[in-house]
């Protein structure tokens, strides 16, 4: 595929947890690693190859799965190996620096360079081939490299022992191993109408990258993560909104996603937030310092280190469960059943451990747990009573209450729609006569957020308070570029700050499918075309976009998964008028 930035979007492979940026100093090589910040999880930097007279060859070459400098190019070769070679008589030579940075030790061995690090992925990163130039430490080879994960550092040997170096007839099969790899799955990829199509190959490149095999050993299942930058693990909303996208052309792998999560449900029910490679984070007891020392800043008591806060993720297990179904390789009965096993026990854990008031609305008793973590809404209102909070808890009582009544579970059933019709009243009581309002422990919530618009999500409020609404969207959410996270004549209205004004591919989603099950299916049609305009406009699926400009705002994540599956989905959905 053609358009393809280093900058933009890395370059690895599927199952791969390696990953290459570019910097105008070289290559970078990187390990995918979970809450460990980008200059921790730098591998090799500068990585250039050099022409015979020692000057820099232009990286003129970028390709799935391949770099190239001329006749010298660079692949994968499997999940946890790298492969450097040429296809001519011209030889390789190249160098790397080694970061400076606490926690490395650089050992010279008899065939290659031992990198012991301090990270859980890359602990051992073994470069066959190079050799250390004692001037500057940094990496030098003059033929075949290849730089390999290692779990087990090879064993000691003597400088004069014979060992065989890379294969340069092995890289050349690397190269189409790598190439059809991605070939399969480029083609996988759902057709969509003509002037989505570049865009919506990007996205399902993007998340081909993203994909990562969990386990510091590689030895666990594939899971897509938001960014190979960052966040090194399965989130429970991300997973979700991966999988409606996945399921167009990979309905496998989007069922493994929901395995991921829904499999380590906790025994009370509880989804937990986020999968990694040392397990879950389940509890604010889990949490990095920093995210603590955060929390502290904002005076949250959330972050009472005395009273620890359960951690997850709105409720919408069951339609990204009826979404896979409905999408065109729906998963087995019986594997359906047994997930909408595990998502009723979680609807059951709302309303038994986070109604902390006793008013019959669970709460957001953890900003994570929201999904919208930054939004102003949380300034001081924790736990927060939430409209779209209500609203997914209605839906998934009612799809619920749909599975109970196709498999028999009449008791399950009646249950479901019972508390369906008792939360939808309570939802109603959050309307103030004009909109609905967030209510927090210190009282209403004054900042108008997209969570207000949220409520469309049941299709079936009340004439009047639908029109009210879609007339808010119109009347405060009315900028240039995708529908905004907070009103834009809201003073707490910042477009560049995560969640308190950008745009983003995920709610305006949620809100196009609010608008069409509300029966207003022009609005929605509106709101995904300016969705997936917006993520063309902005030249990918980044993290969110500014509403105003259009442009990636500096903290902003690059190929964003999520942001890459829903515009596939929305694509699909705006080609086959089904949206």
């Amino acid at each position: 595929m053609d358009g393809l930035d280093l900058d933009a979007v890395p370059l690895s492979l599927p199952g791969s947890r390696l990953f290459l940026t570019a910097e105008a100093e070289g290559v970078v090589l990187h390990s995918a690693e979970y809450e460990r910040s980008r200059t921790e999880i730098r591998l090799l930097e500068a990585v250039t190859v050099l022409a015979p007279d020692g000057v820099a060859r232009p990286l003129n070459q970028i390709e799935p799965g391949v770099l190239g400098w001329g006749a010298v190019t660079l692949t994968f070769a499997g999940e946890r190996t790298l492969s450097v070679g040429t296809s001519d008589r011209a030889g390789v030579r190249l160098r790397a620096r080694i970061p400076s940075r606490m926690g490395l030790v650089v050992q010279e061995r008899h065939d290659g360079v031992l990198i012991s690090t301090d990270l859980r992925v890359a602990s051992r990163v073994w470069v066959r081939g190079a050799r250390l130039d004692g001037a500057t430490g940094d990496l030098l080879a003059d033929g075949p490299v290849t730089i390999h994960l290692d779990e087990a550092a090879p064993a000691p040997a003597p400088a004069s022992a014979s060992s065989p170096r890379p294969d340069p007839a092995a890289h050349q099969r690397h190269l189409a191993t790598t190439r059809a790899t991605w070939a399969e799955w480029l083609a996988r990829c759902p057709r969509v109408r003509e002037d989505l199509a570049p865009m919506a190959a990007l996205c399902w490149y993007v998340l081909g990258a993203n994909t990562v095999r969990l386990g510091a050993d590689g030895g666990g299942g594939l899971g897509v993560v938001p960014a190979l930058r960052g966040y090194a693990g399965v989130w429970q909303w991300d997973a979700y909104f991966i999988a409606s996208g996945l399921r167009h052309g990979a309905a496998a792998l989007a069922a493994e996603q929901l395995d991921l999560m829904l499999g380590t449900a906790r025994p009370d029910g509880q989804l937990v937030d986020v999968v990694h490679d040392d397990g879950v984070l389940a509890s604010s007891d889990d949490l990095p310092p920093g995210d603590l020392e955060n929390l502290r800043r904002l005076a949250s008591p959330a972050a009472d280190p005395n009273d620890p806060v359960a951690l997850t993720k709105p409720p919408l297990a069951a339609w990204a469960l009826a979404r896979l179904a409905d999408g065109p390789h729906p998963p087995e009965p019986a594997w359906l059943d047994r997930q909408m096993e595990r998502v009723l026990a979680s609807q059951r854990w709302w309303f038994a451990t986070q109604d902390t008031d006793g008013d019959g609305l669970p709460e957001y008793t953890h900003p994570y747990s929201s999904g919208l973590d930054d939004s102003p809404v949380f300034d001081a209102a924790v736990p927060l009573t939430s409209p779209d909070l209500a609203a997914y808890l209605v839906v998934q009582d009612q799809l619920l209450a749909d599975w109970a009544r196709r498999t028999g579970r009449t008791e399950v059933e009646t249950e479901c729609q019972a508390r369906r019709t008792a939360t939808r009243a309570a939802l109603l009581g959050l309307w103030d006569g004009t909109r609905f309002r967030a209510r927090g422990h210190h009282g209403t919530v004054g900042t108008e957020t997209i969570l207000e618009l949220l409520p469309l999500f049941i299709g079936d409020l009340p004439a009047d308070l639908t029109d009210a609404v879609v007339g808010r969207l119109g009347d405060h959410f009315a900028t240039p570029v995708g529908v905004p996270t907070v009103a834009t004549d809201d003073p707490d209205f910042d477009p560049d700050q995560m969640w308190r004004g950008p745009s983003w591919v995920s709610t305006s989603t949620l809100l196009a499918l609010g608008l069409q099950a509300s029966g207003r299916p022009d609005e929605a049609r509106r709101v995904a075309e300016a969705t997936v305009a917006m993520v063309v406009g902005a030249g990918g699926p980044h993290e969110y976009v500014n509403p105003v400009t259009g442009d990636k705002p500096p903290r902003a994540v690059t190929a964003f998964s999520w942001s890459a599956a829903l515009y596939v989905d929305l694509a699909v959905a705006l080609t086959e008028g089904s949206l």
